[in-house]
């Protein structure tokens, strides 16, 4: 008993005279040490730095622009004693000697991999204290790479004039974009994240972003991708998050997506929030996986930028990048009409079937330009060349024996069509007449027989002859039995009927774009 009470008075008292994580480190013990590791670095400019505890106050200015900024910690705030940036070399394998937790400010920032020996980072570093870059400025590329962060790593109102690389690194805590925006040139120039795995949140909130790449990556906890604009800045612009694992909740509330964005085989495990996402081109979401499409949330999505002619663009741009120019037209169409029965089957899955039909209209058109394709050949310009043609034979006739072929087959199709046109409506109306004929005559059977009781009554009492009832039947029998078999025969007609129009729509129901199909279906 006396020796657990020991125990806690000890942890108390440690607590107590501990300035920062790291026991036995007095303030001026860890100002010390944090103002030589930033003098190894930067020797020329180290005059220049003000290394300062951050007070309450100044924690509560950040918590007001951050909701994921650490509570209870201390800070220390390194910038210029003349409030103006100053240069700042900082050595991934340096980062982790860092005593505190750290706040850089208005700082020229280099974080790179020490390759001056020529020896690339491949043993894992670990940095235990949190990194927070605020109003910094990042002009050469920042390489992270085989590190394990546990804590937050954030950077605050920065900008990005190159690369931002993070590979394979695990975060136990969260990685932070906020405010990465302005009117100006304030944001990320590209950020690349390949195979890290996230066990803290993904935060990124109001910032604008040239590229980004998320490939392979394991989403552990919530992602957040809000109120921010992916911008189109020229053919390289890219937002690829393809086979990107979220594991828990993720948000792209009130996006902007200006270029085209690839969601190919990711893996939503819980909610996807696209609620207020707007999407300037189209999107793909070929072969993606939703574990409980009820949890997809595409309130509010704006499509207006998606019509018929973004199809045909999306499949001209992707195929003329040189980075897929082992693909083809066709795959590219068929990964578009999938893309767009994933969402069509989502929101069928809600119900909302009004929202499900724009999608479906996109999808019968993805399937079209796969047909057209497939007919058309997988050369480069197979589309391209069908339409020259058609214009060629509207425009320029002449006596080319391939051009009268084009007008020939031209001509075949508009005929093919207006047969089509007539023999369904002449189906339909004809349905309708023998329909109408085999009614009247069912009344005309029932009033016959009527009428043929009242006389055998009438006979039978006034002769009293029962041989007349016998006669009566047989002939009415007869008669009876004439018309019931051409009821029959008219019976027969509408069944045939029933059957040449559903096999008219069993043949043509695979081509969407003709007229008379689409309308013989809907009748």
């Amino acid at each position: 008993m006396i020796k657990e009470t020991l125990e806690k008075i000890l942890n108390t008292l440690e607590k107590c005279c501990e300035e920062t994580h790291q026991n036995h480190k007095s303030e001026y013990q860890i100002r010390r040490w944090l103002f030589d590791i930033l003098s190894k670095n930067n020797p020329n400019n180290i005059k220049e730095y003000d290394i300062s505890i951050l007070n309450e106050d100044k924690q509560n200015d950040f918590r007001q622009q951050d909701e994921l900024f650490p509570r209870n910690e201390k800070w220390y705030l390194v910038c210029n004693k003349e409030d103006s940036k100053t240069d700042t070399l900082l050595l991934c394998d340096k980062i982790k000697d860092i005593p505190c937790n750290v706040i850089f400010n208005n700082c020229n920032i280099d974080l790179h991999i020490d390759e001056s020996k020529g020896v690339k980072k491949d043993n894992t570093e670990t940095i235990k204290n949190h990194l927070y870059f605020y109003n910094c400025a990042f002009e050469k590329s920042l390489n992270l790479k085989n590190i394990i962060f546990e804590k937050t790593l954030t950077f605050n109102q920065c900008v990005f004039y190159n690369n931002l690389e993070i590979y394979q690194n695990q975060f136990l805590d969260h990685l932070v974009f906020i405010n990465c925006h302005d009117n100006q040139d304030k944001k990320i120039t590209s950020l690349d994240l390949q195979e890290n795995e996230f066990k803290g949140y993904f935060f990124i909130k109001n910032c604008a972003i040239e590229k980004i790449n998320l490939w392979k990556n394991k989403f552990k906890n919530r992602c957040y991708f809000i109120d921010s604009m992916f911008l189109k800045v020229d053919k390289l612009s890219k937002f690829n998050f393809s086979n990107a694992n979220f594991q828990d909740n993720v948000y792209f509330n009130n996006t902007h997506f200006k270029d085209y964005v690839d969601f190919h085989e990711c893996e939503f495990e819980k909610i996807a929030c696209f609620y207020g996402v707007k999407f300037y081109k189209t999107p793909n979401f070929s072969a993606c996986y939703f574990k409980e499409p009820k949890a997809v949330n595409l309130i509010n999505v704006d499509i207006d930028k998606l019509d018929f002619k973004s199809v045909e663009k999306y499949i001209e741009d992707n195929y003329q990048d040189e980075s897929y120019k082992n693909e083809h037209k066709l795959r590219y169409a068929k990964n578009l009409k999938d893309s767009f029965r994933v969402i069509k089957d989502v929101l069928i899955t809600q119900n909302n079937t009004l929202e499900a039909q724009e999608w479906h209209k996109l999808e019968l058109y993805a399937k079209e330009k796969e047909l057209e394709i497939q007919l058309g050949g997988d050369n480069k310009d197979s589309i391209k060349n069908i339409q020259k043609i058609k214009k060629s034979v509207i425009k320029k006739p002449s006596n080319n024996p391939s051009n009268i072929l084009a007008k020939i087959q031209s001509l075949s199709d508009k005929y093919i069509k207006i047969c089509d046109f007539v023999v369904c409506f002449i189906m339909l109306i004809g349905r309708s007449i023998f329909g109408f004929l085999l009614s009247i005559i069912e009344i005309f059977c029932n009033v016959i027989k009527s009428i043929c009781k009242i006389i055998q009554i009438i006979l039978s009492c006034i002769f009293c002859i029962a041989s007349i009832d016998r006669i009566l039947k047989l002939e009415y029998l007869k008669f009876y039995r004439k018309i019931s078999s051409l009821g029959k025969t008219m019976l027969d007609f509408t069944l045939w009927f029933d059957c040449v129009l559903l096999q008219v729509y069993r043949n043509t129901s695979n081509h969407h774009t003709n007229f008379l199909k689409i309308l013989n279906f809907t009748i």
